[in-house]
């Protein structure tokens, strides 16, 4: 299986790509604070690996690390 790294702007409360989480700001309201991070990508299915949880990279450790 082939993996490649996506980098998308999500909420920063959540981190949630798809905005699925229905406690998070980001479900009621466009105004909502986001963040640039990495995410695996199945290069065959084209889907989120590990059920969207950002990737462990440098990027998304600095991302996090000024939040």
């Amino acid at each position: 299986m082939s993996i490649r790294i996506e980098r998308h702007r999500v909420c920063s409360s959540c981190w949630s790509v798809t905005a699925t989480d229905p406690e998070c700001v980001c479900c009621y309201s466009n105004r909502y604070d986001t963040i640039e991070l990495d995410f695996e990508v199945c290069g065959c299915c084209n889907n989120l690996v590990e059920d969207g949880t950002p990737a462990e990279t440098e990027f998304n450790d600095k991302q996090l690390k000024n939040e």
